[in-house]
């Protein structure tokens, strides 16, 4: 029971419209490294329960694991490192079993170092379009590349959006190749809205992608300020920065979306994500997007 004072409130519903939310508004976002987990399998039946529970919308396979993990025609499939054939034909049925549509990411930071090329990105895609079908949304081409040059990182110390647009391209141009008509979305940055999201898209305009996509977090969960009580508080900064999106997207002339969100990185804050506060600050992000 909660403790302290209550406040009566009460809320007054009018018949008066004043939007909708589309069946596929919220989906879920995962590591790529569950599809040799394996999570995503047709025979996975409570989990395609819970998924048609939720209603049809979108599965977006991405996240850090995207760039370290490499298609492997010839795997054997369940393997740490290596996407095989047998993998993504799992998560398609998947998908399709769940009714879902899936937005899927590429590995781009791999090029760095050369365990990854257009062409074998060209393979893979042209085997996830054969297996998905209509049940595929969308390819994306890397995972949070505006981080790429950090320390540590792929491409550390030599990166710029201008160096992301040419390698961005060079991947897209071979998918394309293999398999037309594919549709393509990004950048999926994790931050730099206004430096890097917006203008990565007006660079490529929409005869490049048919979606803006973005990621957010509210903050580092390894900080001490990553409470409970501050994530349930106002966030000014999601405000902005969709407030940024939904312009530079309208300007482009494509949608947008959240590919991936979540509380706070780096482990999501102690006790936070098995607690209420997690589960009222999805609602609020929710309704502010």
């Amino acid at each position: 029971m909660p403790t302290g004072a209550i406040t009566q409130a009460s809320v007054a519903v009018a018949a008066t419209s004043a939007g909708s939310v589309g069946p596929a508004f919220a989906g879920l976002s995962y590591e790529k490294s569950t599809l040799y987990e394996p999570l995503f399998t047709a025979t996975n039946s409570n989990l395609i329960a819970l998924f048609k529970r939720l209603g049809p919308s979108v599965l977006r396979i991405g996240g850090n694991s995207v760039d370290r993990n490499v298609w492997t025609p010839n795997g054997a499939g369940q393997t740490a490192g290596q996407i095989a054939p047998s993998d993504v034909a799992a998560l398609a049925a998947f998908v399709k079993a769940a009714g879902w549509q899936c937005l899927y990411g590429i590995n781009l930071g791999g090029a760095a170092t050369g365990v990854t090329t257009p062409a074998l990105a060209a393979a893979e895609v042209a085997y996830a379009a054969q297996q998905f079908g209509s049940s595929l949304l969308g390819i994306e081409i890397g995972n949070e590349c505006d981080l790429y040059g950090n320390t540590g990182s792929s491409f550390a110390g030599n990166w710029s959006l201008s160096d992301f647009l040419t390698l961005w391209g060079q991947y897209r141009s071979a998918i394309l190749a293999s398999t037309p008509g594919i549709a393509i979305t990004g950048p999926a940055s994790a931050s730099s809205e206004s430096k890097w999201t917006v203008p990565f898209g007006q660079a490529v305009t929409k005869s490049e992608i048919t979606l803006l996509t973005q990621h957010y977090y509210r903050a580092n969960g390894q900080l001490s300020t990553s409470t409970a009580a501050f994530l349930v508080t106002p966030d000014s900064n999601l405000i902005n920065d969709l407030s940024i999106l939904n312009s530079g997207a309208a300007g482009i002339g494509v949608p947008y979306r959240m590919s991936e969100c979540n509380s706070f990185y780096n482990g999501g804050g102690d006790g936070i994500r098995v607690s209420y506060a997690s589960a009222l600050s999805v609602v609020d992000s929710l309704c502010n997007c």
